[in-house]
């Protein structure tokens, strides 16, 4: 389900310009512990595994531009984040957790669906997403 959403810099982006990509997409907010708790392990699997073709989508739900901005630099994360303002893209994504992941394949099948934290940098995930990269 394609969605187009503004990033920190203003600039819209897509979820299909990530065609051809394994893409997690993550719904996530700054005053979320669950969600803070992740970020590092998502970070260090996006490190390991961007060049390989895996990206990560962070929307954040209903915050603030620039709070996010600033979360984002003071924690360190390198993949896209972008503003879901008004929470439409969550409610498409019948969001009701978060954090909640959803994973898409190459071809844009969401193949599964995972609310609460996770680990993401383990052997099982990474050897996982090597699977299923294109």
């Amino acid at each position: 389900m394609d969605f187009s959403l503004k990033d920190l810099s203003g600039q819209e982006q897509n979820l299909s310009s990530y065609a051809g990509k394994l893409v997690f997409l993550n719904f996530w907010a700054t005053w979320c512990g669950p969600c803070r708790a992740e970020i590092p392990s998502m970070e260090e699997l996006y490190l390991e595994l961007r060049n390989e073709g895996l990206v990560i989508v962070a929307v954040n739900s209903q915050e603030a531009r620039e709070q996010v901005a600033g979360f984002v630099e003071n924690i360190g994360m390198s993949f896209p984040v972008l503003l879901d303002t008004d929470g439409r893209v969550g409610t498409a994504y019948s969001i009701r957790a978060i954090p909640t992941t959803y994973i898409i394949d190459p071809q844009g099948y969401i193949l599964g669906r995972m609310v609460g934290t996770r680990d993401w940098h383990t052997p099982e995930i990474i050897s996982l997403a090597r699977d299923l990269l294109p």
